[in-house]
């Protein structure tokens, strides 16, 4: 690899895997409420264990799937984040920015 593009792979790696715990974190956050509505007795036993399969077998096979793919995609996954509203341009060191922005361009094209 160039030694020039090491530093930026190291951000494309950092805010990708950025993207994927704030997302796996949303998704947690729903399976808390529902582990608290199991806690005051609003939810049975059979009920959080569907919902904790429910959530291996969606969200977070999704989010695996997503985010453990080729390294070549994480620009793709950067600029998607961004136009979700997960990760906001601001956040972005600018020689990251310049790097995703055609990705991101396309994605915002495409919504």
């Amino acid at each position: 690899m160039d030694k020039s593009l090491k530093p930026i792979r190291k951000l494309l790696r950092k805010w990708a895997a950025t993207a994927h715990e704030r997302e796996l974190e949303e998704e947690l956050k729903k399976l808390h409420a529902q582990f608290n509505e199991w806690a005051s007795s609003k939810m049975t036993s059979f009920e959080i264990s569907d919902a904790i399969h429910q959530f291996h077998e969606g969200p977070a096979r999704r989010l695996y799937g997503r985010y453990s793919t080729s390294h070549l995609e994480e620009n793709w996954l950067i600029a998607s984040a961004v136009a979700r509203g997960i990760i906001m341009r601001e956040e972005l060191p600018a020689e990251l920015f310049e790097c995703i922005e055609p990705q991101l361009n396309f994605v915002e094209t495409e919504n």
